[in-house]
This record gives structure tokens, sequence and C-alpha cells, in this order.
């Protein structure tokens, strides 16, 4: 799997949900292969900004009661960009909602039950959130960070080009709602270099 590394296990704790390769069952249910008697393959590209990333051949068998599983295959790169296949495979189980139908899991080699398996940079197998205890990019965010993402938040409702520090006002808006989330925008991004000019402060103290 092209761009994937096969470093220590534990090094990819420090890598974020949105930096891994997602599996997901609700992804494998959409495209109708998540039934009973069923086998089905593919091959899943990840891209990332435009980029390939990575890539992963699988099968789901579920041919067989009390054996249905996935099974994957793909390539990581060590460090010294020394190519390892590997072979992996997780057991399918399913629920029984309450609103009635059936909901399909992945079995983690951890023991756990999970909608979602993660391949973190650094890492060889897939595995669920708790195992890599993986966050999402915004718990990691600094106050100042959560501050300046809702002012670009803000601007982009108005105009994708987030570029620009003043967009032109949408059609469809009011002067006076137009103007009322400028000022919010604007007094995030102040407020967030504030905080960050204080810690930078404390630190230097």
């Amino acid at each position: 799997m092209g761009g994937i590394g096969s470093g220590p296990w534990g090094t990819a704790r420090y890598y974020t949900v949105e930096e891994s390769c997602v599996l997901d069952t609700a992804w494998l249910r959409i495209r109708g292969v998540l039934k009973v008697g069923l086998v089905a393959r593919s091959t899943s590209t990840w891209t990332r900004g435009g980029e390939h990333v990575a890539s992963i051949a699988w099968q789901v068998d579920t041919t067989e009661p009390g054996w249905e599983h996935i099974e994957l295959s793909y390539t990581v790169r060590s460090r010294d960009q020394a190519a390892e296949e590997i072979r992996d495979h997780f057991t399918l189980v399913t629920s029984q909602p309450h609103f009635g139908g059936v909901r399909w899991w992945f079995a983690c080699a951890c023991g756990r039950r999970c909608g979602k398996l993660y391949l973190p940079p650094t890492a060889r197998h897939f595995r669920c959130r708790t195992c890599y205890r993986l966050v999402y990019a915004c718990q990691r965010e600094t106050d100042a960070d959560r501050m300046l993402r809702r002012a670009h938040k803000i601007r982009r409702r108005l105009n994708p080009d987030i570029a620009l520090s003043r967009p032109p006002k949408p059609r469809w808006m009011r002067w006076a709602t137009y103007r009322r989330q400028l000022d919010q925008a604007d007094a995030l991004e102040t407020q967030a270099l504030v905080t960050a000019l204080k810690w930078l402060r404390l630190g230097a103290g």
C-alpha cells in the first residue's frame, strides 16, 4: 500500500483519525456486499489532497454461517522502503437494532466490536480507533486554533475563497447578517491572536 510505513505499532498512536485510512462497514453495506450468502471482492483506494495514498484489496465472504469475514491484502513499506505483503482477516458479526434490520460490525483483533477499522501512517495492520488511541484533529487544537477554524468556517460560508479577508456578500444574504458574520470572524481572529500571544509570553516566562 504505497505511502504507508510499517514502523513500530506504538508510533501510530500519535496520529489522528483524519490521517488514517478507514475501512467502514457502512461503506460496504451501501455497496451491497454485506449480505448473507455472498462473496464479493474489490479494491479500495485512498487519496489525500488529490494524491494517491494507499490501495487495499479486500474480499467479503458471508457464505458460511458463523464464519462471515473480510480478508485484506495490501503492501506496507518500512523506512528503508522494503516492501512487505500483509494479509489479514476480520470476523464480521451482526446485531439486531431495536428499529429492525441487521447491523454489521468488524471484530477487531483486540476483541472489540467496531464499525470502522483504521490504518494510521507507520502502522502495519488495521485496528479499531481504541487500539491506536486515535483522536480527531479538532481534539488536538489549541484554543487559538479552534477560534481560527471557526473564523475560517464563517468566511467559507460567505465565499469559498477564504483568502479574501472581506469576501463579497452572497446575493441571498441580508446586509445586516453579512456584516454581523464578518464582525464575528474578525473578533474570533483577534481573540485567537491575543490567546496565542498570551501563551507565548507564558512560555517565555
